[in-house]
């Protein structure tokens, strides 16, 4: 669960441009492209999951990727003090 929490963090913060798989553990349990877009696309929207596919193949043709400016991401402190 934190690989995904992590994840969220980093996607929120515009810090991820591609997804990839990890083809080389294709006999341990295959690619999980698909289910990839699906999670990003429920937390971030059908935008942002259509721009990562795009840079995917912009990178394989040479094209220019899209990106956001990146943010700072947001941690939330467990024993915070407002003053």
């Amino acid at each position: 669960m934190q690989v995904r929490k992590l994840s969220y963090q980093l996607l929120d913060a515009n810090l991820i441009h591609f997804v990839a798989s990890g083809a080389h553990t294709l006999k341990k349990g295959g690619l999980f492209l698909r289910e990839a877009y699906r999670e990003i696309e429920k937390h971030s929207g059908h935008e942002i999951a259509c721009q990562l596919m795009e840079n995917s193949e912009a990178l394989l043709t040479g094209q220019p990727i899209s990106k956001e400016m990146p943010e700072r991401i947001k941690v939330k402190k467990l024993w915070s003090i407002v003053l």
